[in-house]
Order: C-alpha cells, then structure tokens, then sequence
C-alpha cells in the first residue's frame, strides 16, 4: 500500500527489503471492529467424506454459554491489551481471558446479563437442532422469550417441534443441544 511504501522510504527501509535482509514477525488475527445488535452464529455440521464422497452429518459436542462475552474478540480489547503489554511486560496474565467466564447453562436471568458487561454481553436466546443424519432428518428449536411482561415473555424456555410448543427446562439443553453422539 502507499503508506507502507512511505513508512519504507521515510525510515530508509526499502534498500532493506529489496535485498530481503529486512525481516519482521508478522501476526494475523480477526477481530470486531464494531459488534451487532443481534449475534447470530451458525455452524456448519455437514461435510463431504472424501472416502466415500458422501455427506456426513458432524456430531462432535459444541458448548456454548448462556451469557457470551465478546470483548476480548474486539480490536479495542485487543489494543488495550497491547498497549498494556508495552508498558509492562513483565506482567504475564495479560493475555488471560480467565476473567471473562461466560455464564455456563443454568438459568441465566436478566441480572446474570446486567452483571457482564452488556456493551459486549449476548445472552442466548434460541437453538436450532437437527435430529438425523445428512440425507435426512428433521429440525426443531429451542427458545426463550423475553423477560419482560411488557414484551411478551416470561423469560423461560420453548421447545417448538412442528405446530407443538411445550416448556423446556433450560437444564436440559446441554443433553439437547451440545452433541456429541452418532446418530443413525
């Protein structure tokens, strides 16, 4: 790029880098700029068996929290985080993330919400489950409506199966959701 191009020349870098004597470590990562409103994540459980070049269903077990705290996914954590690296590098639980544990399942509440912080906090909100195998099988959801009785909700849980709609305990959703066994 022409900044990089500038920097180069300005700090008499370029006869460096044309002979390649000028090495630096370099480090990749993703993050959010800017996080959403509404956090959606979906995985992909269906690959191609190079074997048999047949679809096959995944299984492996996935947790998830109930309460999902985004900030050290962020680039301003991440400048933070560097910035107080540079000033002290003896401190060696900077990179800890420890300290941002997500709520596990359990009844999480609005006051488990309001005690992450919120501008990074997303509580979960529904599952889709797929029962069956690749080539078939059938989809339901599991949901919690709204806390407040002004929207709706009583903030507990939902199985929605088709036109049948029945309370879940919220207990229930690691056995439910996480995976973790083969179906057939």
């Amino acid at each position: 790029c022409g900044e990089c191009k500038e920097f180069m020349e300005a700090n008499n870098m370029t006869e460096a880098l044309e002979q390649k004597a000028y090495k630096q470590p370099t480090l990749s990562r993703a993050c959010f700029g800017e996080l959403p409103n509404l956090f959606v994540i979906a995985l992909n459980r269906f690959e191609l068996d190079y074997e048999t070049w047949e679809t096959v269903k995944r299984n492996d077990r996935v947790e998830f929290p109930m309460v999902l705290n985004m900030e050290p996914y962020t680039k301003e954590f991440i400048e933070a985080n560097e910035a107080k690296q540079e000033e002290s590098s003896n401190d060696n639980d900077l990179n800890d993330t420890s300290k941002f544990n997500s709520t596990r399942v359990s009844r999480a509440n609005s006051n488990d919400f309001l005690d992450s912080n919120d501008k990074y906090a997303y509580r979960l909100r529904g599952v889709v489950i797929h029962k069956g195998i690749a080539q078939g099988g059938h989809y339901y959801s599991l949901g919690r409506v709204p806390d407040n009785e002004d929207d709706g909700g009583d903030g507990k849980w939902y199985k929605f199966n088709d036109e049948t709609i029945t309370p879940f305990p919220v207990e229930n959703l690691p056995d439910e959701a996480f995976g973790g066994f083969e179906t057939r």
